[in-house]
């Protein structure tokens, strides 16, 4: 796995986290993440 690679997963990874915290399907969050945006 390339370095380019890990980066494309990653970015992946938290603009899928980022849709879950916006669209309050992590309600066990104990802090509002400053994603938005």
């Amino acid at each position: 796995q390339t370095v380019l690679e890990a980066e494309a997963f990653f970015c992946s990874f938290l603009t899928i986290l980022k849709h879950l915290v916006q669209s309050r399907h992590l309600p066990f969050l104990p802090f509002k993440t400053p994603l938005k945006g």
